[in-house]
């Protein structure tokens, strides 16, 4: 287990730490140290699909993509432009971070900087510590089981033992055919197969494993920024629904939560500190999910439509930022539609729609998030006059309207439907879990910085 988890820190940490000094330049060494491996993991994950759509795919040009994707990151950290009006919002930030001048203080830049040392300076030691045991935790079924739990694992494994065969996913013999299936998580598994000599099924099962923790790590640094790092790994460790999913062997789904990571750093933000690298950042995300999974990308579009009807809400230069990331968001939004309608749903023709576990929005929810449950919603209620609480809310709010699909099972009528159903067949389990984590840890922490309603109005 450790020797995967440092195998696959040595090749996504630089592009990482490269991603968040773009996404978050205010962070400092610690915040960028949790968000690295989040950031980096979801990249790799995100090209390593791609390798496979192509129908190039070796253990060789993977081996060499990595190695010029850690260049194209150095190369990056060791940028340092000297032309003061050559430097982008981000790079005047970061500067101002580290008590450079860079030539007229900006109001933004320096209300950023001073709230951010101000957070920096208030972190928990003792709070720091127990989360660490959490993250630690995710650690210990690899090193106690010789085999995961569940099933999913078995397809995983076949997954990535064809690709490490023969490149691609095509079957051949009695199963004549093609998998269906997002390539970003068995493409990157069956690279870690032939770099360490594993078995498949231990190689699906370490990564697994390996994407949980740097989850919960990288939504500590997203909600860092807010003052709430500590608070929303802990927060995590209070609902078990990517946990039991994780051990359940849907490690792609619960991968394709590494996007949420760059979504709350991009969207959980005022909209005038946002700049264009942010949304650039932002879609490459939203592109790198497609390669995981399609429940990510489903969360990662409800949390940008919770933060357009929040934003166009607002005041009026708030909603003017906001129509800014309105024609991005219709163009990702459409792509995901056209991908769902002329590639996948034809597939579902005849398909029903499926509830396995009955309706998502009841017993599932509660069984696997109530805790979380319950003191989100009384956090929800108590930041009901910031901008992030509301945004927060609202996105929950919306994934539990996307379990109504769940109450018209058996409907055949509507592949997309059918579709919808089936990418979503569990979310009681992964749904809600980050959604309400993120409520809980702003409403636990003693320390934000949160932008009040009545302020952006004034």
């Amino acid at each position: 287990m450790f020797l995967t988890a440092a195998l696959l820190l040595s090749v996504t940490f630089l592009p990482g730490y490269a991603l968040c000094r773009v996404l978050d330049a205010s962070a400092d060494k610690l915040r960028k140290f949790m968000l690295a491996p989040a950031l980096g993991l979801l990249l790799v994950y995100g090209l390593s699909g791609i390798v496979l759509l192509s129908g190039l795919w070796t253990w060789g040009l993977m081996c060499a993509l990595f190695l010029l994707l850690n260049t194209l990151a150095i190369s990056q950290l060791r940028s340092r432009k000297r032309v003061a009006q050559s430097l982008t919002s981000w790079q005047k930030l970061e500067r101002a971070m580290h008590g450079e001048v860079y030539g007229t203080p900006e109001e933004a830049i320096s209300d950023e900087v001073a709230a951010q040392r101000w957070l920096q300076n208030q972190r928990n030691p003792w709070m720091l510590a127990f989360a660490s045991t959490v993250l630690l935790s995710c650690f210990t079924l690899p090193l106690l089981m010789d085999s995961p739990f569940g099933v999913d694992w078995i397809g995983f494994s076949t997954l990535t033992h064809q690709i490490s065969s023969v490149g691609d996913l095509s079957l051949s013999g009695t199963n004549t055919g093609f998998w269906t299936y997002p390539p970003g998580f068995p493409s990157l598994a069956a690279w870690m197969q032939e770099s360490l000599n594993l078995a498949p099924s231990e190689a699906v099962f370490t990564l697994g494993h390996y994407t949980l923790a740097v989850l919960l790590l990288g939504i500590g640094g997203a909600m860092d920024r807010h003052g709430a790092g500590a608070n929303g790994i802990l927060a995590m460790a209070l609902g078990a629904g990517l946990f039991a999913k994780t051990f359940d062997s849907g490690y792609p789904t619960v991968a394709s939560q590494l996007g949420l990571v760059v979504g709350l750093l991009v969207l959980l933000r005022p909209s005038s500190t946002r700049g264009k690298h942010h949304t650039t950042g932002f879609v490459m995300a939203f592109f790198c999910v497609l390669m995981i999974h399609p429940t990510g990308a489903t969360y990662l579009g409800m949390l940008m439509l919770a933060h357009l009807l929040i934003g166009l809400s607002l005041s009026e230069k708030h909603g003017e930022n906001i129509k800014k990331l309105l024609l991005t968001s219709s163009i990702l939004l459409t792509i995901a539609a056209a991908i769902a309608l002329v590639i996948l749903a034809p597939r579902m023709l005849d398909a029903a729609v499926f509830a396995e576990y009955g309706w998502q929005g009841g017993r599932p929810m509660l069984m696997y998030n109530g805790i979380l449950l319950v003191l989100g919603l009384c956090s929800a209620w108590k930041l009901r006059q910031t901008i992030e609480g509301r945004l927060l809310a609202v996105w929950f709010t919306g994934l539990w309207l996307l379990t109504t699909i769940h109450l018209i099972e058996g409907l055949e009528q509507i592949p997309v439907l059918s579709l919808l159903s089936y990418t979503l067949y569990s979310m009681g389990l992964h749904a809600f879990h980050i959604p309400l984590a993120a409520l809980v840890a702003l409403w636990w922490s003693q320390t934000t910085c949160l932008t009040s309603i009545d302020e952006n109005h004034n």
